[in-house]
């Protein structure tokens, strides 16, 4: 799922709504590297090294919001998050 933006972060803001609908108790995680803010979702008490994140990023110039392997499931490894493909 491709969100493409001005950079107004009115697209991150529509994630991040997503994410507070959402009823279990969740850890939200941040971290910019290299021109791209990466977002890591997962259940309170997910290892980081775990199958159970949710991961996107945004690209900084322009605000682009890219999911890793294009879709919103929670099957992704947070400490990988740089290396992931991103759609």
């Amino acid at each position: 799922m491709k969100y493409s933006g001005s950079g107004s972060g009115n697209q991150l803001q529509d994630v991040k709504s997503s994410v507070d609908q959402i009823s279990t108790p969740y850890t939200f995680r941040t971290q910019t590297v290299g021109g791209f803010i990466y977002y890591g979702v997962a259940a309170v008490g997910s290892v980081t090294s775990g199958s159970v994140w949710r991961v996107f990023r945004e690209t900084e110039s322009d605000g682009t919001i890219l999911y890793a392997d294009g879709d919103a499931n929670f099957d992704n490894i947070w400490d990988n998050r740089t290396s992931l493909t991103y759609s």
